[in-house]
């Protein structure tokens, strides 16, 4: 029997209001680059993180294609392009979809919640290649409930979640998230074929990043990567797309790309703030850090959850030991000090960063 013409409905609105969602996404992304392009303090950040960057993370600055001068737009992930006016972005696209249908795919490395990625090559230059598949977890449970009209509607959030990926990338610069090589935007079929599949990611290689296997690398080692994480963290709170959080932290987020660790996730990445009906709400594993519940809204959250679950994660757990025990109870004094309502990231910073200065040059 055919479906009822109701549900034939409900389904249409779906769709349509999915589609509206991706519309709005770009307008508001482009709205706050226009405002944070006009920023003072955005604008001195932005130069202190282009200092940082080194040519290793900087290959795909390439000024292979300018939008602005293009007349003849006729794809859509053109009309994507100048959606987003990357005239305004740090690096320019470099692979456009001609590209992308020459690259050759050689194995999947894994797939999630929201993406498979696979390991491509392009005139000898390896890289990633990220798409929606059946195989994704939110694909797999949409068809599993069998509640929708055509199939392709089950991979419509999961591609809304690779353009905002690709979005997100775009306008945040800074040398420890994976940089873009460049995607691309056709239609809604996902066949995982690179010639004709609808939207593909493409961005740098990288290694899985083991935390027990990092935590045996050299000490020095490891302290400049807690330095530059914690400069992404700083680099979060002051970001051209405001204030961001990582509202799920986990290893398997981040990649090891030559010596640096990376983050090559976006999914959890968000600017929204934690909703709260009291100040109790705001509070970080029971921990009271000041932040309080202003409109229902935790004001100021976002930047002491990452603080507080980097440390947690990431940061107390590859720092355990140092080469001797005065350096490791500097190293263990200056992290807990994350603890405290008024810390920020920066200052975590500057102290690893005198403790290793002081390290290396006794």
């Amino acid at each position: 029997m055919g479906m009822p013409l109701c549900r034939l409905r409900y389904r249409g609105i779906i769709t349509l209001f999915s589609l509206m969602t991706i519309y709005i996404y770009y307008c508001v992304i482009q709205l706050a680059i226009d405002v944070y392009d006009e920023d003072k303090f955005y604008q001195v950040r932005k130069n202190n993180v282009r200092n940082l960057r080194t040519p290793s993370v900087a290959f795909n600055q390439s000024k292979v294609h300018n939008s602005t001068n293009d007349g003849n737009l006729t794809t859509v992930e053109n009309i994507a392009h100048q959606v987003i006016n990357c005239t305004q972005c740090e690096h320019k696209q470099e692979f456009s979809c001609r590209n992308v249908s020459d690259i050759r795919i050689f194995s999947s490395l894994g797939h999630g919640t929201t993406k498979e990625v696979f390991r491509g090559k392009y005139d000898g230059r390896e890289m990633a290649v990220k798409m929606v598949t059946s195989k994704v977890l939110d694909v797999k449970k949409c068809l599993e409930r069998k509640m929708f009209w055509k199939r392709e509607e089950c991979y419509l959030l999961a591609n809304y979640k690779i353009l905002k990926e690709i979005l997100f990338v775009r306008q945040l610069q800074h040398p420890n998230i994976l940089q873009s090589i460049g995607y691309c935007v056709r239609n809604e079929i996902t066949s995982g074929r690179v010639v004709d599949h609808g939207v593909i990611s493409v961005t740098e290689l990288g290694k899985t990043f083991n935390l027990n296997k990092y935590s045996r690398l050299p000490w020095e080692q490891k302290m400049k990567t807690t330095i530059e994480l914690l400069d992404l963290l700083d680099y979060f709170a002051h970001s051209p797309i405001g204030s961001l959080i990582m509202t799920d932290i986990k290893t398997s987020q981040f990649l090891v790309v030559g010596d640096k660790v990376k983050l090559g996730d976006m999914d959890d990445v968000s600017s929204e703030e934690k909703k709260c009906e009291t100040s109790k709400d705001c509070y970080l594993d029971n921990r009271n850090y000041g932040i309080q519940c202003v409109g229902n809204i935790c004001r100021g959250i976002n930047s002491k959850f990452n603080l507080h679950y980097f440390n947690k994660k990431i940061f107390s757990l590859i720092l355990k030991t140092a080469p001797s025990k005065s350096l490791t109870d500097e190293t263990t004094s200056a992290l807990n000090r994350i603890k405290h309502p008024n810390s920020t990231a920066v200052q975590i910073k500057q102290s690893l960063q005198r403790i290793l200065l002081k390290a290396t040059n006794p």
